[in-house]
């Protein structure tokens, strides 16, 4: 939850708002397909 809350809220409405959703979406998609709870479910 830290990680998800120290950049703030998302938006998408601009080109460079897009490209930053898109890499902080990636990131958190990453950190929950490595937690063992996922892993092993």
């Amino acid at each position: 939850m830290a990680h998800a809350q120290k950049s703030g809220n998302l938006h998408h409405g601009s080109s460079s708002e897009q490209i930053d959703f898109t890499r902080r979406t990636g990131e958190m998609f990453q950190m929950i397909a490595s937690t063992a709870e996922f892993q092993f479910e």
